[in-house]
């Protein structure tokens, strides 16, 4: 029948009128943002109901960071000496600074996010584990599908000489 956009508002409105009949709505493109909804919205035009309303919600795309710990001298969750790589904390912020999430990583030397949703986002160490120098570079990435995102993090081990 015809292509319609939606405005700034996620209105839209048809410029052309319809003959009575069964019609439906469908997403040929999604917003920024957001997953593409291929679901039909079906509607009537007759007597009864010549102006139309449907309502359409999209839904956010989401997705999540993996962080994997690990030791930068023997590149595995083998940790040295009387060193532990669990413990360590990330945190998550979003463009505008806001902590959005905090990771432990756990005895598998790995720790996952909760769901973000689309956007930029910094990580970085804000706790080093035991035996371990704070790794506070941090990296920048964006949630722009639904994927997990992965991240190792390389512990350097502290010496202590007497």
């Amino acid at each position: 029948m015809g292509t319609i956009t939606t405005d700034e508002n996620g209105y839209v409105e048809s410029e052309s009128i319809l003959s009575y009949g069964n019609y439906y709505l469908k997403e040929l493109k999604s917003s920024i943002g957001y997953k593409l909804d291929s679901n039909k919205y079906y509607f009537d035009i007759n007597s009864n109901s010549k102006n139309v309303h449907v309502d359409v919600f999209e839904d956010v795309i989401k997705g999540k960071i993996k962080i994997t710990k690990q030791d930068s001298e023997t590149n595995t969750c083998k940790p040295l000496g009387e060193g532990i790589l669990s413990g360590a904390k990330y945190q998550i912020v979003d463009i505008n600074n806001n902590v959005v999430d905090t990771i432990t990583i756990n005895n598998d030397c790995t720790g996952t996010s909760k769901e973000l949703p689309y956007g930029k986002y910094k990580v970085k160490e804000i706790e080093a584990p035991k035996g371990y120098l704070l790794n506070d570079e941090g990296v920048i990435f964006s949630v722009n599908d639904n994927t997990e995102f992965e991240y190792t993090s390389y512990g350097t081990f502290v010496t202590v000489e007497y």
